[in-house]
């Protein structure tokens, strides 16, 4: 393994010396910063529109179908097998970077996660359960045109579903 000199942590105020990047204190301090809030939600819940209509102007949003769209899938949902693990990459490229410091003021997480584990993944998360009832989201669903097998992803998402007392639930 080659040997790199001590640097200076790359925050422009923080003196700590560094083998590369940023010191420990200031990963934390920067983390623990910015909030974090997962949106979660059965299929065609709204969490995108209610992110859309909640962020700010400073804020990050993390949310897979708009990688997809942005690494050029030809659709919104139901994304091509081949395209996913691009996605994955690009989302955990992401997070990754999250870890250092940054001037985001909040980072949305868009995702299912109908169980206590998922919604859980980001330790420091505010979590919101958008509830919509089973045939309003399939009413959305194909409103939007979405396959028939969405009703099974939204009756599995209900299904599976473990509502946490430390949630802030929604319910449309």
């Amino acid at each position: 393994m080659a040997w790199s000199a001590k640097q200076t942590c790359a925050t422009p105020t923080c003196n700590n010396l560094v083998s590369s990047g940023w010191c420990e204190d200031c990963q934390r301090k920067q983390m623990s910063d910015t909030k974090i809030t997962v949106v979660a939600g059965p299929p065609g819940a709204g969490k995108t529109t209610y992110v859309e209509k909640h962020k700010g102007k400073n804020d990050l949003v993390i949310d897979l179908d708009a990688l997809g769209i942005a690494l050029g899938s030809d659709v919104t949902h139901d994304h091509n097998d081949r395209i996913l693990p691009f996605m994955f990459a690009a989302r955990d490229a992401v997070i990754a970077r999250m870890s250092r410091p940054n001037d985001i003021d909040r980072v949305w997480v868009i995702r299912c996660a109908p169980t206590n584990a998922e919604r859980r993944e980001w330790w420091q998360a505010d979590v919101i359960v958008i509830e919509t009832p089973a045939d309003e989201a399939w009413s959305r669903a194909k409103q939007a045109k979405r396959p028939a097998q969405w009703r099974a992803l939204i009756n599995a998402w209900w299904d599976d579903y473990q509502p946490n007392a430390a949630d802030t639930i929604i319910r449309p």
